[in-house]
C-alpha cells in the first residue's frame, strides 16, 4: 500500500473528468439497489486501477 502522501499526489493529479467518474462510481457503490451497487463497485475498481490506486488506498484518502 502506498503512503498517504503518494495517494494524495495521485488524486491531485487526476483530471476533473477522471475524479468525477470515480466519485459517480463510489456513489453508485453506496446505492441500496444490489445491481447498481455491484456495478458501481466494478466501475470504482476499474477507474481506480487506471489511476494506479486500489480501493483500500482510495478509502484511506477519503478518511484522511
Amino acid at each position: 500500500m502506498k503512503t498517504i502522501e503518494i495517494i494524495r499526489e495521485i488524486v491531485s493529479n487526476l483530471s476533473d473528468e477522471e475524479f468525477e467518474l470515480i466519485n459517480r462510481a463510489e456513489n453508485d457503490y453506496w446505492e441500496l439497489d444490489t445491481r447498481v451497487s455491484r456495478n458501481g463497485y466494478k466501475r470504482l475498481v476499474y477507474h481506480l486501477t487506471k489511476a494506479g490506486l486500489t480501493v483500500n488506498e482510495w478509502w484511506a484518502w477519503v478518511d484522511d
